[in-house]
């Protein structure tokens, strides 16, 4: 795997998870510990997808 591919995969994934971030804040205003997480989890698995899915379209 080329350098250029790693950054654009951790570029494509960081993306996904700011605008999670931003959803995730407009839907709720305070969660336990516990529930932010598993919402990180969720969005780094879901972003990381997300970014090889992208990725091995434009290849």
């Amino acid at each position: 795997m080329s350098v250029a591919s790693i950054l654009m995969t951790s570029v494509v994934t960081g993306v996904f998870c700011a605008a999670f971030a931003v959803v995730v804040d407009l839907i709720t205003d305070a969660l336990a510990i516990w529930a932010v997480m598993c919402l990180a989890f969720v969005s780094g698995f879901a972003g990381s997808l997300l970014a090889q899915m992208v990725l091995k379209r434009k290849a």
